[in-house]
């Protein structure tokens, strides 16, 4: 074999190995970069719909306060009026 074609043959021997590497590494670094932004829109978009349940159980746990306070003051008059009536009397004002 002539000593050109063995350089020849070497060179893209080199050539081709060297597209390869740069072929395989530029695929991986591109893949984890496209992976890291990814993840950072994922957790951006978890981060808003964390901030949005945290809302509207603050609104939910308001409406529930305010009407807790009617539940009681219902279950209290619904008591002392179901005494009453089991006494058979309602309790009159003092003098009258």
């Amino acid at each position: 074999m002539p000593l050109r074609k063995k350089i020849f043959l070497y060179i893209l021997t080199t050539v081709l190995f060297l597209l390869f590497v740069m072929s395989v590494t530029s695929n991986n670094l591109t893949e984890r970069a496209f992976l890291d932004v990814e993840r950072r829109f994922f957790e951006q978009d978890m981060a808003r719909v964390q901030n949005r349940l945290d809302q509207e159980l603050r609104i939910v746990g308001r409406y529930a306060f305010d009407w807790g306070a009617w539940d009681s003051m219902y279950y209290f008059m619904e008591d002392t009026l179901v005494q009453n009536r089991f006494l058979g009397t309602l309790k009159s004002p003092q003098g009258l």
